[in-house]
């Protein structure tokens, strides 16, 4: 034995007895082994121990090994393939050696880190690793002093949750941002790279007008690449023209360019807001349009918003007309006139009409009937004709209205002539009443109120918003209105009731107390008090209706200080 020993000399055995101690410790191992490290230093004939290296990687795969580091700080490279079949590792480390990647390999399903130190001999192949997170190269170079340096080069391939988000969620976080910060979207990552050109809605309103200073060839040449570049298709084009901006109408020469363009996109809703009057309407009747809204515009014999076949809902705001066409809009289900010279509802057909809201100084009942909400704004008495009940010529028209809103001087009109305690046909479908620039110092006013109230047994939702036009006030007259017609008034289905301006008039008191008298479904009244009242004022109008008698035990007062739903925008009210 002794003999035989001799045979080798001492780096040899060395080497050998590094192996052996391997070996050992592998075949008692009965446990997983998840991370196997592995340094060669400086020996001689470390050729053995690369033999073996390939041998024990089968071994520590069927281990279940996670991690595997091999580190050779020999001048000898070494080579081995079997940690290819290690396809679960999740980190490995070489140092120092020969990587020979053939083309039958699939590659490395979890492998997240991957270091290589000093590896040549990639050959062709391409290492797929779809999972890897972090990838470290170092290459070591001989200096002239035979010095061995490093050149480093460390790339984080790091997955975030923001990239791997549906192509659906995408688009909706595209469409909450301004079109110049969806652009911006693209620096995130490949896979946002160019994201914005599939987002369907394209707005270009004051903000990013504002942050190009008005510069007319440059907001031009935005849009126009943003139409160019776009991918997908475009439901939703809107254009705001900013105010002071002198070139406004040089912009409408580029309109029926783009036109063209969103004609192919499949565009589904237009929208044009003017700064200024005198802008010719784009022609639009190349589109198939389901919403559309235009502002400031005027128009010739040939309408830009007439004779659409899809068009389900539409918004004119101070439009100028001169004609007499009848538009024919066969599926229209909402209209929306505000300021129009030359438009009614009349001019248009549309038998499917439910939802109309005017601002005129023109009232125009025909074609009422079906219609389901209805709001109508007064701005101006000279060109209408007064009835003996203007109320009920108006509610008469009215057979299936489910929510009702009157604004401006529309009140005072309907309040002209006779109101009677309750109108003669009740209205069983009315819901929601909302009555804006009502006047509490005025009885007739009042009176009409009452007698709308009444008239709408099944009523859900009131809505009143106080106006003060009057030095004079009846209010000596009001305080025991309510109660002289109590005996037989109950408000049975009265749910949420908003006042928007209060002021703590003895009126406005009287019918709080009132409703939380009468109202058995009642569940929250909203206050909203006027701007510059007196805060002890405000807290003495709480104390007092503290006090108020409630009929309906879930009954709630709560005063409210969200800003209160301006007459035009209370067709967006539920």
């Amino acid at each position: 034995m002794c003999n035989k020993l001799e045979q080798y000399d001492e780096p040899e055995m060395r080497a050998h007895k590094f192996v052996r101690v391997i070996n050992k410790v592998l075949l008692l191992h009965n446990a997983p082994i998840l991370s196997f490290s592995l340094t060669f230093f400086p020996m001689s004939n470390v050729r053995i121990i690369h033999d073996y290296v390939d041998q024990w990687i089968p071994l520590l795969s069927r281990k279940g090994m996670k991690q595997l580091t091999l580190e050779d700080y020999e001048e000898e490279k070494f080579t081995a393939i079997h940690y290819f079949s290690s396809l679960e590792m999740s980190h490995l480390r070489l140092a120092n050696a020969y990587l020979p990647c053939t083309p039958a390999f699939e590659g490395f399903t979890y492998l997240r880190k991957l270091e290589l130190i000093d590896v040549s001999d990639l050959g062709n192949g391409i290492l797929n690793c779809p999972v890897l997170e972090m990838l470290t190269l170092e290459i070591m170079a001989e200096s002239s002093m035979r010095m061995r340096t490093r050149k480093t080069t460390v790339c984080r391939i790091k997955k975030d949750i923001i990239s791997e988000l549906p192509r659906e969620v995408k688009e909706i976080i595209l469409c909450l941002l301004p079109i110049q910060d969806a652009v911006r979207t693209s620096i995130l990552s490949t896979k946002w790279r160019r994201c914005w050109t599939l987002m369907p809605n394209l707005i270009f309103d004051s903000q990013i007008f504002g942050s190009f200073k008005f510069s007319l060839p440059k907001i031009v040449s935005v849009i126009n690449e943003a139409l160019l570049l776009h991918s997908g298709p475009i439901l939703k084009f809107s254009l705001t023209v900013p105010q002071d901006y002198h070139n406004a109408h040089a912009i409408h020469e580029h309109i029926c360019q783009w036109i063209l363009l969103l004609s192919e996109k499949g565009i589904q809703q237009f929208t044009l807001e003017n700064s200024s009057f005198g802008q010719i309407p784009p022609d639009l009747s190349s589109l198939d349009l389901t919403h559309s809204r235009l502002t400031k515009v005027q128009g010739s014999s040939t309408p830009a918003f007439g004779g659409f076949t899809y068009l389900t809902n539409l918004e004119l705001v101070n439009v100028a007309y001169m004609g007499q066409t009848i538009f024919n809009c066969p599926v229209l289900e909402k209209l929306k006139l505000e300021f129009c010279k030359g438009l009614s509802p009349t001019n248009f057909h549309s038998p499917n009409l439910r939802c109309l809201h005017e601002i005129s100084d023109q009232i125009t009942l025909r074609g009422v009937e079906n219609l389901t909400e209805y709001s109508f704004g007064l701005y101006s008495y000279s060109n209408v004709q007064g009835k003996a009940s203007n109320l009920v010529e108006v509610l008469g028209s009215l057979h299936t209205i489910e929510k009702f809103s009157v604004g401006i001087l529309f009140i005072k009109y309907l309040a002209k002539g006779d109101c009677p305690n309750r109108l003669a046909k009740s209205m069983p479908y009315l819901k929601s009443l909302n009555i804006f620039h009502m006047d509490f110092t005025l009885l007739s006013e009042i009176s009409c109120l009452r007698s709308l109230i009444r008239s709408a047994p099944n009523l859900c939702k009131l809505h009143i918003s106080a106006v003060y036009w009057n030095k004079y006030s009846d209010e000596g007259y009001l305080e025991d209105f309510w109660a002289e017609y109590s005996e037989d008034f109950e408000i049975n289905q009265l749910e949420i009731v908003r006042f928007s301006h209060f002021k703590g008039l003895r009126a406005e008191l009287e019918l709080v107390r009132f409703i939380l008298a009468r109202s058995p479904l009642l569940k929250t009244m909203f206050i909203h008090y006027s701007e510059g009242l007196d805060n002890n004022v405000a807290g003495t109008i709480r104390k007092e209706m503290m006090q108020y008698s409630k009929v309906s035990s879930r009954a709630q007062i709560r005063h409210s200080e969200e800003k209160p739903v301006n007459f035009s925008d209370c067709w967006h009210l539920s």
